[in-house]
């Protein structure tokens, strides 16, 4: 019994050791300003542009460092899905994970678990190649991220930064932040959730933003 018991610990201990994260996709990274840089226009009253690049950091294993989406730049490498095609969904909640949809059938990926194998551009320099990105769509629920431990999900909100701006600029950039680092923000019907409800946000010494100006997200990142 006792030596059944010992085996079993091992066993344990190698699972456990096989599932600790052994990758950085997803980890920040600062790029060498060397690589595929373009800019995306996103719609809405005022022209703001998404920064897409793909460039060159030794802080990552691939040396690509991904800016996409209005997230700070982080760590990915190139993806691709099994051909074989599960049933017709139109968003991921369609599919039991660890498939994720894409081009409307549930498939499977090899991107590490809490991340989906995406193209980040329609048109452009980057378009029809698939990247490791963060998934989105989790609902709140760290389970859905698939990698208890190391995954979270976080609510993201993403706005035209020049909101933030006390002096008039032509310059209008995407850019995410955490809902938890939008302190001057409130829930427009007073609720803690901000779903549907949107956000109304006046930070310090700046006028009260437009309705609509934030985007919510709930996205798959890496614990800190």
């Amino acid at each position: 019994m006792k030596t059944a018991i010992t085996h079993l610990v091992g066993s344990l201990f190698i699972i456990a050791l096989l599932n600790c994260s052994s990758h950085d996709i997803g980890e920040a990274c600062y790029p060498e300003g060397t690589g595929t840089i373009s800019e995306t226009t996103v719609s809405g009253e005022n022209p703001v542009v998404e920064i897409v690049a793909l460039q060159r950091s030794i802080d990552c294993e691939t040396f690509q460092c991904l800016t996409y989406g209005g997230y700070e730049s982080f760590c990915t490498r190139t993806c691709k899905y099994d051909s074989e095609k599960g049933s017709a969904c139109s968003e991921n909640s369609n599919c039991e994970s660890p498939k994720h949809c894409f081009e409307g059938y549930c498939r499977d990926d090899d991107c590490p678990a809490g991340f989906e194998c995406r193209t980040i551009q329609d048109v452009g320099p980057l378009a029809g190649n698939l990247y490791c990105v963060y998934k989105t769509g989790c609902s709140g629920s760290n389970r859905n991220c698939e990698a208890l431990g190391e995954m979270e999900c976080r609510r993201i909100g993403c706005f035209d930064q020049a909101l933030l701006s006390t002096d008039s600029t032509t310059t209008h950039t995407l850019g995410c932040k955490s809902l938890d680092s939008l302190s001057y923000c409130l829930c427009a019907d007073g609720s803690n959730n901000c779903g549907s409800a949107g956000l109304v946000c006046t930070p310090p010494g700046s006028e009260a933003w437009p309705a609509g100006s934030v985007d919510l997200r709930d996205v798959c990142m890496r614990t800190e």
